[in-house]
């Protein structure tokens, strides 16, 4: 009969507030920009291919409904500001390549903006750029699109990065996903990046031949860094921090956290000080040369797993650091807890490095 492995600490443990301060003092981009901002309004113009140029450079322009892109078109060192129906559609041979741009809300605090959304082969190049106050701040629908994000600012979208029912064509380093302060829904942001029904890699090694070149994502402060429902996630060299739900959340798919790294491309996927850093349900689960610490609940939680899931945890290094005055009141704190089902696969459990401090370490095996 597979067994239930539970690796779980009993002692005083916390979450500290202190580790995780809440962002403050940082003006949005709608309170920067409002109220004595002169924009550029489009009018009735609906497309790129009838404004009569090929972009906009060091420019303030309001968008009140929808913008579709359908040209080649580029936006460099501009402001965009939206209402809350405002959006860009980039559709059937769009590309749209930006570099330093800010995107926000024209409300501070109503419903954010539509967002940018990626139809049919409609392509997109991102960098350097500011996304903030939008519900989908990039939404991806179509398997032809693609996008490249690199070393963008994402802050208090509810959603990041939005991809669904298509497998995604994107390649998403070096950018930052973060909420400074709540969103328009009152909370802080839902996820950094989410994808629902469909596939995404996120992150790529990063390059140490000449000079050391850092491609992580960071993903901080935001109730999931990264969220998937029935989907196969890939995600490597990416740091997780201080997010109040889960550093990663997915549920019913496949998941692929962490690879192998070398001395030429180091990988390693951190997480530290987030509530769980990991939770699956469900889900075909590989773990593989991440670093855990400081957690406030269970590092790594698989449950839920009904229909033969393969659950392989190997390479990783689990720390938990627990110091009696870090809470006042006791409470249970698991490094991996794996609830097995009668139908799951063999799990395998292979060099995992426990940093354990002034406490007991149980290993319970249960039906």
């Amino acid at each position: 009969m597979l067994l239930t492995l539970c690796i779980s600490i009993l002692s005083e443990v916390i979450f500290s507030q202190d580790d995780c301060p809440y962002p403050t003092g940082q003006a949005t981009l709608c309170s920067s920009f409002r109220p004595n901002t002169t924009y550029s309004y489009l009018g009735s113009v609906t497309s790129t291919s009838n404004l009569g140029v090929v972009g906009w450079s060091s420019t303030d322009v309001y968008i009140s409904s929808t913008l579709t892109v359908n040209s080649n078109f580029t936006i460099t060192n501009c402001n965009l500001i939206f209402s809350s129906s405002g959006k860009i559609i980039v559709s059937t041979n769009g590309v749209l390549t930006s570099t330093g741009s800010k995107y926000f809300s024209q409300n501070c605090t109503a419903a954010g903006w539509d967002g940018i959304k990626f139809e049919s082969n409609g392509q997109g190049n991102f960098q350097t750029c500011h996304f903030e106050d939008a519900a989908f701040a990039i939404r991806i629908v179509s398997a032809q699109a693609k996008v490249s994000l690199y070393n963008n600012y994402f802050n208090r979208n509810d959603i990041g990065v939005y991809a669904d029912n298509k497998p995604v064509n994107a390649l998403i380093v070096k950018n930052e996903f973060t909420c400074t302060s709540n969103t328009y829904t009152g909370q802080r942001s839902s996820a950094g990046i989410k994808v629902v029904n469909g596939s995404i890699s996120i992150g790529l090694p990063s390059v140490a031949f000449s000079g050391f070149v850092d491609f992580r994502n960071t993903f901080s402060n935001l109730r999931n860094g990264i969220s998937a429902t029935t989907s196969t996630i890939n995600v490597q060299n990416c740091y997780f921090t201080c997010n109040v739900f889960h550093g990663i959340q997915t549920l019913f798919g496949t998941a692929y956290i962490g690879k192998p790294g070398s001395l030429y491309f180091p990988t390693t996927t951190i997480f530290e000080y987030n509530n769980q850093d990991i939770e699956a349900k469900g889900t075909v689960l590989e773990i593989t040369n991440c670093n855990m610490s400081n957690c406030n609940t269970s590092n790594i939680v698989s449950e839920g797993n009904q229909y033969a899931e393969y659950i392989n945890i190997h390479h990783n290094t689990i720390s938990v650091d627990l110091l009696d005055s870090d809470l006042p009141t006791t409470k249970s704190k698991s490094a991996i807890f794996l609830v097995r089902s009668s139908g799951a696969q063999v799990l395998l459990l292979l060099q995992i490095k426990f940093k354990i401090t002034k406490s007991p370490l149980l290993l319970m095996e249960l039906e």
